[in-house]
């Protein structure tokens, strides 16, 4: 979900103390060990206390990215946590609070902020994988991302995985918080072919991450705009099936986006009921973000009525 470390600033100053050689090198030495010790952000078990801890980690993180900006290990802890704070924390944050409410905006646009740097990460691992590919593929036609991924999936390519899932999921997470531009949906079908691409290649990245964003995006699409309710309800079961049911917040937005679009009242019931039952332990490992889903769903319990 969303991963840094509270002794990164230490490190950090103490690379700020040498030259430019020195500190650069000091940072790309200690990236895997950030990537590695992050982990223990993700097994925290209060919500409460890493969203206190969040801001400035993330400001740290993305400090060493300044002294070595190419390195790929830091592009995409950067992009996880960016996307993993906006997603954990301000979005969930916006779906308690009413828009006409004068904290509703500020609120989005925070969220949006950070779903953007997420989404500039993913671009710029995607640049140091093919410079000669990206961003051009980005930024002109579907059909032109589309000869580019479909050159990836015939190699095989896994390098090019995380660039494109977070490109992917910022780009994506944008436009779900700012529906109402119409100049951000176009570029739904470019997040779709992304993480097709990516769910082909490696379904189990980022715990089925692409999966269950596909999942989600065919079932809150009408069919006009290519949804498909059936086709997202397996994208999802495939999400779950990838984490062997442990990562709890993949049910959650089942039942909250699939379930009500279907109006399937029971599942919906189900797969919230099975979240708030799981053991606060299930995933040591994803022990933050598990915490969170369980949050969201007793909060979705209180509002079926509302829904169905």
């Amino acid at each position: 979900m969303f991963r840094a470390l509270p002794w990164a600033a230490f490190l950090l100053s103490s690379a700020l103390a040498g030259g430019c050689s020195l500190k650069k090198m000091t940072v790309d030495q200690t990236a895997e060990v950030l990537k590695d010790a992050a982990k223990g952000f993700n097994a925290e078990p209060n919500p409460d206390l890493a969203r206190m801890a969040g801001p400035g980690l993330l400001k740290t993180t993305e400090g060493f990215l300044q002294v070595s900006p190419n390195n790929h290990t830091l592009l995409a802890l950067n992009a996880e946590s960016f996307c993993g704070y906006g997603f954990a924390f301000v979005e969930d944050e916006l779906e308690t609070i009413p828009e006409d409410d004068p904290r509703w905006e500020p609120t989005r646009k925070l969220a949006t902020s950070l779903y953007e740097r997420c989404e500039a990460f993913g671009r710029r691992m995607l640049h140091l994988y093919d410079d000669s590919a990206f961003p051009k593929a980005m930024d002109g036609s579907l059909d032109d991302l589309k000869k580019v991924l479909g050159k990836i999936e015939a190699d095989k390519d896994l390098d090019a995985v995380p660039g494109l899932f977070w490109t992917g999921l910022g780009m994506g997470s944008r436009i779900n918080v700012n529906r109402d531009d119409i100049t951000a949906v176009p570029n739904l079908p470019k997040v779709i072919a992304i993480m097709e691409t990516v769910a082909k290649l490696d379904p189990r990245y980022y715990n089925g991450g692409a999966n269950l964003t596909l999942g989600l995006v065919y079932s809150a699409q009408g069919r006009a705009m290519g949804g498909d309710p059936k086709l997202g309800k397996e994208k999802l079961e495939a999400a779950v099936a990838a984490t062997e049911g442990k990562f709890l917040m993949i049910k959650v937005m089942m039942a909250r986006i699939w379930a009500t679009q279907a109006g399937d009242r029971e599942s919906f019931d189900r797969l919230l009921k099975e979240v708030v039952d799981a053991p606060d332990n299930l995933w040591p490992a994803e022990q933050l973000a598990n915490a969170i889903a369980k949050r969201k769903a007793a909060r979705y319990q209180k509002l079926a009525e509302e829904w169905f």
